[in-house]
């Protein structure tokens, strides 16, 4: 809810701040100043400020309804998690920790998957060499140097 009131707030003060032409307005209508905004603001934030000292019944009503409902955000949140959490007893959380399995697989599940047949693999000679190694190295090759910079100008 404060995020609500936040972004409404910073939109507020964007929108107010924009310098954007709003057609044509007759003296009597003129805009109104940054300043005059600020002002009528900071007017509006004490007369809120000082509203539950003169209505102290209407800020008790209020303060009851945000109590109900938390109690009830409460309730819903208990509610949901017993809903996502159903069928978790202690038993079966101990036997999802210790065998990582919830129990919920049926036979054709565990059982093991198709395997081909075990293919034989090719006999290797113990003096295998590849071919690279048969090939005699080649002699270093210079590689250009970079010229140094003639810095006597």
């Amino acid at each position: 809810m404060f995020f609500l009131l936040r972004t409404a707030f910073w939109i507020g003060l964007v929108i107010l701040l924009l310098p954007i032409d709003t057609g044509s307005q007759d003296d009597a209508t003129a805009g109104v100043s940054p300043w005059q905004a600020l002002s009528a603001a900071q007017s509006t934030v004490s007369d809120i400020s000082s509203f539950c000292t003169r209505n102290p019944n209407a800020c008790e009503t209020g303060g009851q309804a945000l109590r109900t409902f938390g109690a009830k955000a409460r309730e819903s949140a208990r509610l949901v998690y017993e809903y996502l959490d159903e069928g978790a007893s202690p038993e079966t959380l101990d036997n999802t920790l210790t065998t990582g399995s919830t129990g919920t697989l049926t036979a054709d599940d565990l059982a093991p998957q198709w395997v081909g047949p075990a293919l034989p693999l090719p006999a290797v000679s113990p003096s295998f060499e590849p071919e690279a190694a048969k090939v005699a190295p080649e002699a270093p090759v210079a590689l250009p140097q970079p010229k140094p910079l003639n810095r006597s100008a």
